[in-house]
């Protein structure tokens, strides 16, 4: 078979087993369910492939779909919690370093791959930005998998019940309802054309930061510049199908990744998920402490804004549990931007530090 007929097959698997993993309601389903499809693929073949620049493209559309919520009222809410964005930051890369060194110095993973493996940020993003600084993208993808599981499947069934036990014990229900009116967001346009321009400028945005040889520079520059537009033009309704597609076509390139000297590291990694895990709780109740003493937040919105998972899952979990959604989807947005487009010059910096 030639090099056009492997890509399609990818392509089909991708497709078969993440539509699986959506039916069976797994997190990021699309995403994982591809994923695991391609590997299998690329484990029995070892021909699985995806063409180079879908990965460009890709990379674009999830820097598009991290900045397009962020429009004016998004600037205004952050100036007020400047001081608990600054905290979660701080939380996060502290926590992100120290348990990253404890991965390298116990397993055989390099600094870069275990920096990045550990970060609360998109696996996708992770996996691309793992690419441009040369680790493993393919244990990247795996640790990151397991560790958006956790925290959009387990974390959630856990605050449910801790969030509606503090609620009974109280006697009533604690949330921000007066801050509702921060929640109802910017008008947002469906415009065909707003659309098209809104994806062109974040393109030109990608290729301008990879020129300039920015860390994961197709991803930042085009949630940079996805940002200004919104800012400036007012916001664009992100296409609903394009998020499933984008989220195969990921796990499609994370499993070309996944060969047979990765999945024979898995039994050794066990400990550095462990680790991880550990990381996430730590960061979790800290976090939630930290927003306890320098905020007026309600228990069920601090614990929700110190979820490092997806965006989406902890917004549709603070609309059930009745706290200020405005303010975790703000924090989680923050984290997710910030993640995406600081972390990597960061754990580039890291990396040369403790490699120099």
């Amino acid at each position: 078979m030639n090099t056009l007929l492997w890509f399609l097959l990818t392509l089909l698997i991708a497709y078969i087993f993440g539509t699986i993993a959506v039916k069976i309601k797994i997190p990021a389903g699309g995403m994982i369910g591809a994923m695991i499809g391609v590997a299998l693929l690329n484990l029995v073949t070892g021909q699985a492939y995806m063409y180079s620049i879908l990965r460009t493209a890709v990379q674009v559309c999830l820097g598009t779909m991290s900045g397009y919520r962020v429009g004016q009222r998004e600037l205004k809410t952050m100036g007020k919690l400047i001081v608990p964005i600054i905290c979660m930051l701080l939380i996060c890369l502290i926590l992100n370093v120290v348990f990253g060194v404890i991965i390298v110095k116990t397993t055989a993973l390099d600094i870069g791959t275990s920096l990045l493996a550990i970060t609360p940020g998109g696996a996708t993003d992770m996996v691309f930005v793992a690419a441009d600084i040369g680790a493993d993208t393919g244990m990247v993808g795996l640790l990151q998998s397991l560790r958006m599981i956790y925290c959009n499947g387990v974390l959630p069934i856990f605050f449910v019940a801790m969030i509606n036990r503090k609620n009974q014990k109280n006697g009533k229900e604690e949330h921000w309802k007066k801050c509702s009116a921060a929640t109802a967001g910017d008008p947002v346009s469906r415009s065909f054309g707003k659309r098209v321009a809104m994806f062109a400028v974040a393109t030109c945005g990608g290729l301008l930061f990879n020129r300039l040889g920015v860390p994961g520079g197709v991803l930042v520059g085009a949630l940079v510049f996805t940002v200004a537009f919104t800012c400036i033009f007012g916001k664009t309704e992100y296409p609903a199908p394009m998020r499933r597609y984008q989220q195969m076509l990921s796990g499609a390139y994370i499993g070309t990744s996944i060969t047979y000297a990765t999945v024979s590291m898995i039994p050794s990694m066990m400990f550095a998920v462990v680790v991880i895990l550990i990381d996430i709780m730590i960061y979790v109740f800290l976090m939630s402490f930290v927003l306890g003493k320098i905020s007026n937040m309600d228990y069920g919105t601090r614990m929700l804004c110190s979820t490092p998972g997806g965006i989406g899952e902890a917004t549709i979990l603070s609309e059930e549990l009745e706290t200020d959604t405005a303010t975790i989807a703000t924090m989680n947005t923050v984290r997710m931007i910030m993640v995406v487009a600081a972390f990597p010059t960061i754990i580039s910096w890291v990396s040369q530090l403790l490699n120099g």
